[in-house]
Parts: C-alpha cells; sequence; structure tokens
C-alpha cells in the first residue's frame, strides 16, 4: 500500500523535466567493480534516452548501455563509494546530447541519477570558444600584414630616398660644380652675382634634398645601424622643436634583423611624434639596451602624463592608432609594450622585441 508521500514523490518522478534513474548498487568485494542495476526511470528519461521502463527495469547499466563512456558508470560510483554527491558531464553517444549528470545517496544501496540536457548551451559555448579563435586568427594575421605593410612602405621609402640621393643630389652638385666653373671664366661682376645667386640657390635646394632623404628614410639607419639613427632622428625631432634629450646605448654588442631595425625606428618615430605633439614635456631620455636574444628602447618624458587606458579608447573613437598600433606590430615581431604614465608625472613607453621577428628571416 502506497502512503501519500509514496505518492508525492512518484508524482514528482514521473513530472520532472529532466532525466532522472534509480539504481541499486552493490559490490561482493571491495576490489571488484559495482554492479549497478535499473531500479526506476521516470518519463523524461524514456524519452531522451531512447528506452522504455519495461526494456530497463531489473537489468544492469552495462546491459543496458554496453557501449557508452565510462563517465556515466563514474558518476554512479563515486556517489556510491563515497556516499557524497557527484558530478560528471559530456556528450553522449547514444543521444548526441551534452549531458551534465548529478548522482547522490538517496538511501542506502541506491543512487540516484539526475540527467540535465546542456546541449544547446554547449553549442554556443563550443561556437563562442569557435569565434574567439577565429577571432585570434584574424587579429594575428592583421598584426601580421601590418608587419608586411610597415616593411613595404619602408623598401619604398627607402627607395625614393636613394633616388633623391643618388640621382637628384649628384645631379645638383654636378650643376653647382658647372656654375662655379663659368664662374671662373669670366670677370664680369653682373655674371659673378648672378653665378653666386645662382649657387646659393642650388646649395639650399641641395640642402632640403638631404633633409627630404633623411625624413623620407634615415640612410644612418642602413649605413650606421639603430642608435645612430635613432639618436640623429631624436635630433631632429625632439632637439627641433625645442626639447632637450639625452641618449645612451647599452648591453651587448649584437646586430638586430633588419626588419626589426627598420620596425623599431619607425615605432621610436611614433613616440617622438606623440612627446611633441601632446606630452608638454621640456627634456626625453632614450636608452637602447641589448641583452642576450631581446632588445629593448625606453623613451621616458617629463610631460604632463596621460592615462594609457583612456587614451586607447580616445585613439578607438578617433580612429588614430598610434600606441595601439605600436603594440599590435610589437605582438606580430614577438615583443611587447610597456607604458608607465600618470597624469602629472611624465611618461615612460618601453619597446621589446627580439633581435629576429618570430617567423622571418633577415632580408
Amino acid at each position: 500500500m502506497q502512503t501519500g508521500y509514496d505518492t508525492l514523490y512518484r508524482k514528482v518522478f514521473e513530472r520532472m523535466a529532466e532525466p532522472f534513474a534509480l539504481y541499486g548498487v552493490q559490490r561482493e568485494e571491495p576490489t571488484k567493480d559495482w554492479n549497478r542495476v535499473f531500479l526506476d526511470i521516470n518519463n523524461a528519461y524514456e524519452e531522451i534516452m531512447n528506452v522504455s521502463r519495461q526494456q530497463v527495469m531489473g537489468r544492469t547499466f552495462a546491459e543496458i548501455w554496453p557501449e557508452t563512456e565510462s563517465l556515466w558508470t563514474e558518476v554512479i560510483d563515486l556517489a556510491a563509494e563515497t556516499g557524497d554527491p557527484a558530478r560528471r558531464e559530456g556528450w553522449n553517444r547514444e543521444t548526441g546530447r551534452y549531458l551534465r549528470a548529478l548522482s547522490f545517496v538517496p538511501a542506502p544501496g541506491k543512487v540516484a541519477v539526475i540527467f540535465l540536457d546542456s546541449t544547446a548551451r554547449q553549442r554556443a559555448e563550443e561556437a563562442l570558444r569557435e569565434g574567439e579563435q577565429r577571432l585570434r586568427s584574424y587579429r594575428e594575421t592583421l598584426r601580421q600584414l601590418a608587419t608586411e605593410l610597415s616593411l613595404t612602405e619602408e623598401k619604398t621609402r627607402r627607395g625614393i630616398a636613394v633616388e633623391l640621393h643618388d640621382r637628384i643630389g649628384y645631379s645638383l652638385a654636378r650643376v653647382l660644380e658647372g656654375v662655379r666653373g663659368l664662374q671662373a671664366l669670366s670677370a664680369d661682376p653682373v655674371l659673378q652675382r648672378r653665378g653666386n645667386e645662382l649657387g646659393g640657390d642650388i646649395q639650399r635646394i641641395i640642402r632640403d634634398t638631404r633633409t627630404m632623404t633623411f625624413e623620407i628614410s634615415s640612410p644612418l639607419l642602413y649605413e650606421v645601424g639603430l642608435g645612430a639613427a635613432v639618436e640623429s632622428l631624436a635630433e631632429h625631432l625632439l632637439e627641433g622643436n625645442g626639447l632637450d634629450f639625452s641618449f645612451s646605448e647599452e648591453g651587448m654588442d649584437v646586430a638586430e634583423t633588419m626588419d626589426v631595425r627598420v620596425l623599431l625606428y619607425q615605432m621610436v618615430r611614433e613616440v617622438f611624434v606623440n612627446v611633441v605633439k601632446h606630452a608638454g614635456a621640456t627634456k626625453v631620455r632614450i636608452v637602447i639596451q641589448k641583452g642576450r636574444d631581446r632588445i629593448q628602447i625606453l623613451v621616458e618624458d617629463n610631460g604632463r602624463g596621460f592615462s594609457p587606458e583612456k587614451h586607447m579608447e580616445q585613439a578607438a573613437k578617433r580612429k588614430s592608432f598610434g600606441l595601439f598600433s605600436i603594440r599590435e606590430r610589437l605582438r606580430a615581431l614577438g615583443g611587447a609594450l610597456q607604458i608607465d604614465a600618470g597624469q602629472g608625472k611624465g611618461t615612460s613607453v618601453l619597446l621589446q622585441a627580439p633581435f629576429t621577428a618570430q617567423g622571418r628571416e633577415d632580408t
């Protein structure tokens, strides 16, 4: 005869939307596996697991699910072994669903298991992970493209600078030599005065051409090295705008690859431009330090400082990607950007990179 409690339990058991199974568990010896026998299942178990109560009652778990994943027996055995609730989750090959199993001991020799169908949630999480992976892949591709674009731009600049220096510069020098030669052939004061005027104009053009050559692509970067090029750049950009600077080069005598040299030079130029335009500084300290396998460049100013986080947000709104671009290009190299800044305490920008760009040969 059923009691009121048994009747209520039966109604709850049968009306649950989640699959529910009750097992009888025992083992003859401590070293042997548990014997798991179906005592009852609810309607949801029948529907989702595609079995009937008549099929499973009194039969063992292994008889009903001979090839299922081991985690579904583990969750039963763990509760039987410890007496404490246990959890397992995973894909179930029989149903094609992602299930979360919660087991507990309702009475001695019995284990109850509730199965929660988390298929939709798991698929959404997997889709999110796949999307994040694709996004990471796209970002890495964009970093590499930005690096390639920077190097291609520099090669173009270098070609223009060489043409300016070799073709136009030498041609102007020959023209100036010709003007001086013509002056030497005549004592006419009018021709002498006109020759001096033309010679002065040509010399100014030569100086302007040299300045343009430097601004387009520093020859020191290729002929001497990164340190000399950065120091010369500081003289041109910082000192040329009224800022005092100190420069030092420390560490091992190791040469970085040309790709790394070019990219770091471009980044330092962007940092200098930021200092001139926004820092309100009067002094700048520049330190290039080379370790065993990495190079780092410190640019430190005594300006007004800023909030790096707010700067990144505002730059994104303005579609101005100075520091953000530097950080992403350094990541593509296998390096990093560190910024130490605060309102009124100046700014310290540290560029770090390996001597050889990741996945690239020297060019």
